[in-house]
Order: structure tokens, then C-alpha cells, then sequence
């Protein structure tokens, strides 16, 4: 209590003499404050004691500064004052010059000048429209001349005229000779082609009359209006000996083979009045000889069976079971191999229209996202056919016509041409179907920053057309989103998930654009 008694003793000195300092440089009351806030006080108010001798030693090296620099300021006025009276006097000479008054500005001043050069350009084009207007005087006079000799030469009779009047004749008359000048040549040429023409016509004419004298000599008559007797003749001949042909074809199959001489005298001695009853007595024969020789068949398949069975065994029943057996397993199979074969064929028929309906489009916007993902390092991509005749990318480096195969690529640079084809193949699908979220889990694992930052940018416009959500374990992809992308673009959620102590906390990070 003693000690207690002391330091609260202390506690009021210091707190007396707090008071008494702080009363001299605030006005504020005090009587009420503890020690702490006292001290509180006088640590800010020693603060404002040292801001302000600070700016006073400050203010006071300006003040030794500007008196330092006071003389040479003034030398530099007078010097300016005796530079404004040279130029005064230079200025009044000038007015002078220009006729205008000592105290002209210079607005005025300008203004002068201003009209002085307008008139001098005046002046200057004056000049030069004077000479137009010689020169076209001078050419005037020339196609005066130049039309009086041309009418002189070819046209006598137009008389004493202008000259615009004789060009305009002339013309006139050139038109005219012109179009006969064509319709000359055409019926020149018209005339070439009916002469031609007609010399086709008699030598036709005379070919066919050499045909007419040949013809009748090999029809054995003495004119040529015989000619279509003949011909008719002739027709009908060569009718009766094709109908002859097809006839004895006709009794050779009828024949079988004999001789045609033979068969004729055989059937020479039939009576015709019989053959119906025995061709009818034929085919009843023919028809019960087919049935007993089906009925045979079926007795043999049977017979056959039996003896096929009586080895004195089951081993001929299993073997039927399991003959039964696989062929109905067969008979499965082969359908379903059936149905993967067609629906192989299918895909196939389905992958290859949608490559050639796509392919273009696609390869296309997947080279200008690849450049963009490879900072450059490739300038494009396309489709080429390997060794083996299959399909493959390959990429183009910046003036490097040799092609890069993708196993000759890095993993990282591999990874960026999977994710360029990846979004050239959403942006084609959603042009023409409903936007559904694009999820990505850790892509960026094997690209440096500054790549990643071009596929952050990528997937960002991406966003525009459809969500895009993408999984990390790695803070600095999310620094890099944070540092590159907008703020109404980036949404970050931290989702924390507790394992057992030994593992310790792992922070997974789902950036959604």
C-alpha cells in the first residue's frame, strides 16, 4: 500500500506537470484526463512540435535559398527589360513598315499580313489563269486551222462555216461512213458464207447422183424411180430370210440334237390330231415322276439322319446339344457383330462428315488460338496425313516451312494444342446449341506464367458465350487470374476441406468466369 501510495503520488506529479506543458500549447481542458491519455496527448502534440519546427527549418532554407538567388533574379529582369525595348523598337519599325500605328497588338499585325498574302495568291493565280486563257486561245486557233484544211481536203461542199460547225459536220459524216463500213463487211461476209454455201450444195448435189447411178446399177434397174420397188423387194427379203433363221433355231432346240432333215421326216409321220391328248398325258407323267422324286429326297435326308445317329452312343445327341448350342450362341453373336459392325460404319460415316463439315472452321480458329497460347513460338496449325495414311496436326513455327509433328512438341506445348482444338470445338458447338458449363481441373499444371496468362485471357472470353469453372490446388494461378482478369469477369471461391491431423489442411481453389 506504501509502494501503491508512492506511485500514485508519482502518477499525480507527472500528471500535474503533463498538465501545466500541455496547457501552454493546447487550450483544451485537461482536468478530466488520466495520465495515459495525457501521455497520449503529449506524444501527439510532440509530434505536431517536431512537424512544425521541421517545416519551419524547411521554410526558413527557402527563405536563405530565395535571398541567395534575389540578385541574380533582378539581373535577369533588367536584362529582360533592356531585350522588351529592343523588341519595341524592332515592333515599331515593323508598323512602320506596314503602315500601321506604334501601339498596333499583334492581332492587327497579323491580319495585314494575312490580306497581304491572300492578295499576292490572288495575284499569283490572276497570272496563271491568264496563261490558261492564252493557251486555250492558242489551241482554239489551232483546231480552227487544222478543221478549215480536213473540210479543205475531203469535204468541199460544206461552204463557209464555223469552225465548230464543220467539226460537228465532220463527225457527223465519220459516224456514217463507219456503220457502212460495218454493213459492208457484213454483207461481205454473208455473202462469202451463201457462196459457200451453195458450192456445198452442188457438190452434194453431185455426190448424190453418183450414189443414184451406183445404186441402180446394183438393183439392176435402168431408172431411179425403180429404186423404191426394189428397196421394198429387198425389205421384205431380208424379213423372210430372218424369220427363216429363227425357225430353224427353233426346230434345232426342238430337235435336241438330232438331225434337222431326221426330226422333220419323224415328224412328218405324227398325227397332228393326237399330239394334244399325248402332250396332256406328258405333263400329268412329268408331274407325278417330280413328285415321287421329292418324296425320295425327303426319304433319303431321313434315312441318312438315322444312320448318322445309330453309332450305339450319346455321343451323337451331345454333339447335336451342343452343335444347337453354339450355333444359337453364333446366331447371338454374329447379330450383335451385326450391330457393332453398322453402328462402326455409322460412327465412321458420322465422324467423317462431321470432320469434313467442320474441319476448316475448326483448324482455323484453333491455329489463331494455339498462337495465341504459344505466345507466338507457332504460327499455325494443320491437318496432314502421315506414313501410314492416317490424319494428323502439325504445327508451323514463324518462317520455318518444315512442320513440327505433335510428338515432336514438348508436353507443355502439346497440352496448349489439345486446349486451342478443345475450344475452337466448343466455340463451333455452341454457335448452334444452348450453353452448358465448360469445367477444367489443373490444365495450366505444365505452362509457364506468361502462357498461362494467355489461357486465362482465352478461357475469360470463353465466358462470354458460356460459364467456364476451373479447379486449382495452385495459389499463384489464382494471383495470376486475379492480376490479369477483370473484376466483374473473376469469381473466386476457397473451398476448404479437413482430413485427418496427420495430412493437415488442403485449400482447393474453384476460379468461375
Amino acid at each position: 500500500e506504501a509502494e501503491l501510495n508512492r506511485l500514485q503520488e508519482q502518477v499525480d506529479e507527472h500528471r500535474t506537470a503533463l498538465m501545466e506543458g500541455i496547457g501552454r500549447l493546447d487550450e483544451s481542458p485537461l482536468a478530466d484526463m488520466s495520465l495515459g491519455r495525457l501521455l497520449d496527448l503529449g506524444e501527439s502534440l510532440l509530434s505536431r512540435v517536431d512537424e512544425l519546427t521541421m517545416k519551419r527549418e524547411e521554410l526558413d532554407r527557402d527563405i536563405r535559398k530565395t535571398e541567395r538567388n534575389l540578385p541574380t533574379a533582378r539581373q535577369s529582369a533588367e536584362q529582360a527589360k533592356q531585350e522588351l525595348m529592343a523588341w519595341q523598337e524592332k515592333w515599331t519599325a515593323a508598323m512602320e513598315t506596314l503602315s500601321l500605328r506604334d501601339d498596333a497588338d499583334a492581332s492587327e499585325a497579323d491580319a495585314v499580313l494575312r490580306r497581304s498574302a491572300e492578295l499576292f495568291e490572288r495575284l499569283k493565280s490572276a497570272a496563271e489563269l491568264r496563261k490558261r486563257i492564252e493557251g486555250i486561245d492558242a489551241d482554239a486557233k489551232r483546231f480552227s486551222a487544222n478543221v478549215n484544211t480536213i473540210a479543205s481536203k475531203i469535204a468541199t461542199n460544206i461552204g463557209d462555216v464555223k469552225p465548230d460547225d464543220a467539226a460537228a459536220a465532220l463527225q457527223e459524216r465519220l459516224t456514217k461512213a463507219l456503220t457502212a463500213a460495218v454493213r459492208r463487211k457484213e454483207l461481205q461476209d454473208q455473202l462469202a458464207r451463201e457462196n459457200e454455201k451453195r458450192q456445198q450444195g452442188t457438190d452434194e448435189i453431185r455426190q448424190l447422183g453418183a450414189q443414184l447411178k451406183t445404186m441402180c446399177a446394183e438393183a439392176q434397174c435402168e431408172s431411179v424411180d425403180d429404186l423404191p420397188q426394189r428397196e421394198e423387194i429387198s425389205r421384205r427379203r431380208c424379213a423372210l430370210e430372218q424369220e427363216l433363221r429363227r425357225t430353224e433355231q427353233r426346230l434345232g432346240e426342238l430337235a435336241a440334237g438330232m438331225p434337222l432333215d431326221k426330226f422333220s421326216a419323224e415328224v412328218a409321220e405324227e398325227n397332228a390330231d393326237l399330239l394334244p391328248s399325248t402332250i396332256a398325258q406328258l405333263a400329268d407323267e412329268l408331274s407325278r415322276l417330280e413328285s415321287e422324286k421329292s418324296e425320295l429326297d425327303q426319304t433319303i435326308g431321313g434315312e441318312r439322319r438315322t444312320l448318322d445317329n445309330m453309332d450305339g452312343s450319346a455321343a451323337a445327341a451331345d454333339a447335336g446339344e451342343n452343335a444347337q448350342r453354339l450355333l444359337d450362341t453364333m446366331r447371338s453373336d454374329v447379330e450383335q457383330f451385326a450391330r457393332l459392325r453398322l453402328a462402326v460404319i455409322v460412327l465412321r460415316t458420322a465422324i467423317e462428315e462431321y470432320r469434313k463439315k467442320h474441319q476448316g472452321p475448326i483448324v482455323e480458329r484453333a491455329s489463331e488460338l494455339f498462337s495465341e497460347l504459344t505466345l507466338g513460338s507457332f504460327e499455325r496449325i494443320q491437318a496432314d496425313t502421315n506414313d501410314q495414311g492416317e490424319r494428323v496436326l502439325v504445327g508451323f513455327r514463324p518462317g520455318q516451312p518444315r512442320s513440327v509433328p505433335v510428338h515432336g512438341m514438348s508436353d507443355g506445348t502439346a497440352d496448349q494444342l489439345y486446349l486451342a482444338i478443345r475450344l475452337a470445338s466448343l466455340e463451333q458447338y455452341l454457335q448452334d446449341h444452348e450453353p452448358i458449363p465448360f469445367i477444367v481441373d489443373d490444365i495450366l499444371i505444365k505452362f509457364d506464367d506468361d502462357r498461362a496468362v494467355a489461357a486465362l485471357k482465352a478461357l475469360a472470353r470463353l465466358s462470354e458465350k458460356t460459364q467456364v469453372i476451373y479447379f486449382t490446388h495452385h495459389q499463384h494461378i489464382v494471383d495470376l487470374a486475379g492480376e490479369n482478369l477483370d473484376d466483374d469477369v473473376l469469381f473466386t471461391h476457397h473451398l476448404d476441406h479437413r482430413q485427418p491431423e496427420k495430412s493437415g489442411p488442403i485449400a482447393r481453389t474453384a476460379a468461375s468466369s
